[in-house]
């Protein structure tokens, strides 16, 4: 929280860069977000390295 303040709308792009930066495998994802109360949003990814 000191470092990035608050972090419950903003999670998924900063994983998402993260992940980015330090690299991946080539292959699918899924990307799973969970909301206040009760929602819940999910994609799937085919990712590949260029």
């Amino acid at each position: 929280m000191n470092d990035y303040g608050n972090m419950s709308s903003p999670t998924v792009l900063y994983v998402m860069e993260r992940f980015f930066t330090q690299g991946f495998d080539n292959g699918y994802g899924l990307m799973v977000s969970m909301g206040p109360g009760f929602s819940c949003e999910m994609v799937l990814l085919n990712m590949k390295n260029k």
